[in-house]
């Protein structure tokens, strides 16, 4: 996969391997990556979804999938899961929460930091030009009360430890080249 697609197969595999990698995940987040039960829970419920719904997968859109597992990122299965399942991306302060969980799990996983923060830069960039508003009003998604509880819960499950700053100050880099992004495109096309 090229770092401009928004595609992949990795949930078309067949059944036995999604089976197999399961247990994969589990060991991984659990003992190589110190995750708690509860905490890779979220991910296997991220996973087991997919499996069912392997239409609604892409990876890392337009940025380049870091695997954890052969064919796929667990990061942004989580994000495309809070996104699609709990409508997340539907509503500008939910995005803000995944878009903000996405790069902090990245950072857990010790992902590239480049990338990392690029993807955020992009996310950043993609919900200032209006993206939770076309999902509410084009693709018809829309957070209810349920969707939002379950949203705070996980984030709260995966998040307690790993936001140690003020967010200004956690996303000062990320923040800083978003602002960079945006006054050069508007020099350059106004």
């Amino acid at each position: 996969m090229t770092w401009y697609q928004s595609r992949n197969n990795y949930f078309q595999k067949p059944a036995i391997t999604h089976k197999l990698n399961r247990g994969k995940i589990k060991y991984y987040l659990e003992q190589i990556k110190g995750y708690s039960q509860t905490q890779a829970n979220i991910y296997l419920a991220a996973y087991d979804y997919f499996v069912r719904n392997p239409e609604q997968f892409d990876g890392a859109t337009k940025t380049e999938d870091l695997y954890d597992l052969e064919g796929l990122e667990l990061a942004a299965m989580l994000h495309d899961w809070l996104y699609i399942y709990l409508n997340a991306s539907a509503s500008y302060k939910y995005t803000w929460y995944a878009d903000k969980l996405m790069r902090s799990e990245m950072r857990r996983m010790h992902k590239s930091s480049w990338n990392t923060g690029a993807r955020f830069v992009l996310l950043l960039l993609k919900s200032i030009a209006g993206f939770p508003m076309y999902c509410r009003f084009i693709k018809k998604r829309k957070m209810s009360l349920q969707d939002k509880m379950d949203f705070e819960k996980i984030y709260a499950i995966l998040r307690h430890q790993y936001f140690k700053k003020p967010w200004h100050k956690e996303f000062k880099g990320e923040l800083t080249w978003c602002a960079i992004f945006l006054i050069v495109f508007t020099l350059i096309f106004i």
